[in-house]
């Protein structure tokens, strides 16, 4: 009302108030936006495919996901109780609660899926992406949320926890990009993620292959500098 937000049910307005109805939000979390950005930055193409979400939480990609058109999505999370119930109850998801990706195991899928997701907190990539590779089909692809925060190292955090310095998310991606190979990953597209972080960290999004093809080579100064000018929160 009048350019703020009001939820009480009972509100006393006035004949010259002016009131506006927002629209209810459409994902069960952020996090959505982030695979949005993905789909549209990289060739992903998961119609009619089996599809994984690790680090689900309320299924924010998952949703994406099926939208785009997958056949099957596997929530899996360490947590529990946390998916939405909306997707919960639907048919095409399988919620695999409990699970701790730095352990996952390949039996823990009916079928290996083609796609693979994460966005993980509180582990580095390099814990989880070996577990990731050896649970995907040949050829199968994964988009990885890279969260400077969890790979940097404490040093490199301010006392927010943010990751400021452009050195340093240089040398984040740097040592990924040189990683990948070693769990049988071809990186093939690595872009900025179109939102922050919840905590205002500037985060990444690397696009893989289940390939020993060689990766593709990209600029990595000139991405933190474009993540840093379209950063939405510090």
């Amino acid at each position: 009302m009048n350019g703020a937000v009001v939820t009480k049910p009972a509100f006393a307005v006035s004949e010259g108030d002016e009131l506006a109805a927002l629209e209810s939000e459409k994902y069960v979390g952020r996090g959505a936006y982030k695979l949005i950005g993905a789909f549209a930055a990289f060739p992903i193409d998961v119609r009619g495919k089996i599809c994984a979400d690790i680090g689900a939480s309320t299924g924010g990609f998952t949703q994406v996901l099926l939208e785009n058109g997958a056949q099957l999505v596997y929530a899996v999370d360490v947590g529990h109780g946390q998916l939405a119930q909306s997707l919960a109850q639907d048919s095409r998801v399988r919620n695999i609660e409990g699970v701790n990706a730095r352990y996952m195991q390949p039996e823990i899928f009916d079928s290996l899926p083609q796609f693979m997701c994460c966005d993980l907190s509180f582990i580095s990539l390099t814990q989880v992406l070996a577990q990731m590779s050896a649970s995907l089909t040949d050829g199968g692809e994964i988009v990885a949320l890279i969260k400077p925060q969890f790979e940097a190292g404490k040093a490199a955090l301010n006392k927010n926890g943010l990751v400021r310095g452009k050195k340093d998310h240089i040398r984040t991606l740097d040592t990924l990009c040189a990683f990948f190979a070693q769990v049988g990953l071809s990186l093939r597209g690595l872009t900025n993620s179109p939102i922050c972080g919840g905590d205002g960290n500037i985060e990444y999004l690397a696009y893989l292959e289940k390939s020993d093809a060689p990766s593709k080579s990209f600029d990595i100064k000139k991405i933190v500098d474009i993540a840093f000018e379209n950063a939405d929160k510090w």
